[in-house]
């Protein structure tokens, strides 16, 4: 991978989620990467509690009045990165990371590089077996990826949801996906020049198949589908599953 430091690592705060964040970073905050670290908050109080952590901010600049607000927003303070030549790592704050070699997961050979999903939305998962999941990301800043973001962007608005825009822009011009060499999936769009990468669901786990067990060995982030509405009961679900599924 290039130098960690034209990478930034990106996440997402709203003001109902503070004890979830504490979560997720009681398990960053180990591995020396907050240097890369900025968290684009979305109210005051976020804000307040990333600063007073030393941790970088970027408040968001537009007003949230809705989830699909988040979503476009978030994209958009993304693509203001790459234009100024940072490469993106995205990660949700549901999105744990298990190792410090996350980072090494980063390779310029692809443009955007995402982990999987199994349910959302059905129709990629019909099409290709999987769909993409905006929980984690890397995007490399060229100008291919500058032309895709704003059409995501764009798409983002119109659909109101940006996991749903980025798999229906990439079922119309279809990656033509086949296994690559690490057991994920590897994909061109000719439509939008774009390298694609689907990580393994050995390295980004969303531990939905029981079928199939997580080797620990391999994992780098572990995602656990969480349907709970409200924070706590999110929070509560979330120290189940990595009590269950990893450290357990």
């Amino acid at each position: 991978m290039e130098e960690l430091e034209k990478y930034v690592i990106l996440a997402g705060l709203g003001k109902d989620y503070h004890r979830m964040f504490q979560l997720w970073y009681s398990f960053f905050s180990g591995y020396g990467l907050d240097k890369m670290l900025i968290v684009i908050t979305f109210d005051n109080e976020s804000e307040a509690l990333v600063r007073s952590l030393g941790i970088r901010v970027h408040p968001a600049g537009k007003q949230i009045i809705q989830l699909s607000d988040i979503f476009v927003e978030r994209l958009s303070v993304i693509r203001e990165y790459l234009e100024q030549g940072f490469h993106v790592i995205h990660t949700d704050l549901d999105a744990f990371w298990f190792s410090r070699s996350v980072v090494e997961l980063a390779n310029p050979a692809f443009d955007l590089q995402i982990s999987k999903g199994g349910g959302h939305p059905r129709a990629a998962v019909e099409k290709w077996g999987f769909s993409l999941c905006c929980g984690f990301f890397i995007l490399h800043s060229n100008s291919s990826t500058l032309d895709f973001t704003r059409t995501w962007v764009d798409e983002t608005i119109k659909l109101r949801d940006d996991q749903t825009a980025l798999n229906e822009l990439l079922l119309r011009d279809p990656p033509g996906w086949h296994e690559g060499p690490h057991e994920g999936h590897i994909g061109t769009c000719r439509g939008y020049n774009l390298s694609l990468q689907a990580f393994s669901t050995q390295i980004i786990s969303r531990g939905q198949n029981k079928d199939i067990r997580i080797e620990r060995d391999k994992l780098r982030v572990f995602h656990p589908y969480l349907p709970a509405k409200d924070e706590e009961s999110k929070r509560a679900e979330a120290i189940h599953r990595l009590a269950e599924e990893i450290t357990g």
